[in-house]
């Protein structure tokens, strides 16, 4: 009997490239347990949601936390 995999194909066409950016010396990540290229990406991503993306968020934020 053949077991099905679970996993779904990653389509890579729609994965972000890491940004290049000039961090400054001494920079370290915003938690211990982020590398300091996951930390540029996710600001860099951060940055380039639109106003309504950002309200999206806090919304559904403030609904886990309630």
């Amino acid at each position: 009997m053949k077991e099905s995999c679970c996993y779904s194909t990653l389509d890579i066409t729609v994965m972000p490239t890491i940004p290049q950016t000039n961090v400054p010396l001494g920079y370290r990540s915003q938690s211990i347990d982020t590398t300091l290229d996951a930390d540029v990406l996710m600001f860099a991503l951060l940055r380039q949601l639109t106003p309504e993306n950002k309200a999206q968020r806090v919304i559904a934020l403030y609904r886990t936390l309630r």
